[in-house]
């Protein structure tokens, strides 16, 4: 089989492996800890905003990663202090927001969000603060990024 054959991908690939620095194998930023080892999930993603009414009718699932929320909720478990998992998130390279606007002021967002590797992790964590500043829910989502 001659190159002329392979994909021009395949070719750009196999060419780019010779050249120094031509491709990063390390992810930017490192994964932290909290979101190693995690599954990507299916599923439509609310940010933890109300759902649109649409959504409420069809019987779509929402992408929640069963085990990103377990870790969260055991660190962190309801009723704790929402600044400190805010800091701590913060400290583990996410960007913190507020996703909803006024539809839901007290929800907010954190969203972590890797380049320069081929599989580029995006984990997103939603969840809401009491206005005592107690968590009162929290659920994260993961997805990777195909070249």
């Amino acid at each position: 089989m001659s190159i002329i054959h392979l994909p021009i991908r395949a070719v750009l690939i196999v060419v780019c492996g010779f050249l120094s620095g031509c491709w990063q194998w390390e992810c930017d930023p490192p994964m932290p800890a909290l979101l190693r080892n995690l599954q990507a999930t299916g599923g439509w993603w609310s940010q933890g905003c109300p759902p649109p009414e649409d959504f409420l009718r069809h019987s779509l699932k929402e992408g929640v990663s069963p085990e990103l929320t377990r870790r969260l909720r055991a660190r962190f478990p309801p009723e704790s202090d929402g600044a400190a998992m805010e800091r701590y998130l913060l400290a583990e390279g996410f960007q913190i927001s507020s996703p909803c606007g006024e539809r839901a002021p007290s929800v907010r967002r954190a969203q972590f969000h890797q380049e320069g590797c081929p599989y580029p992790m995006n984990a997103k964590i939603a969840w809401e603060r009491a206005e005592d500043g107690k968590l009162a829910w929290i659920k994260g989502h993961v997805f990777y990024k195909y070249p």
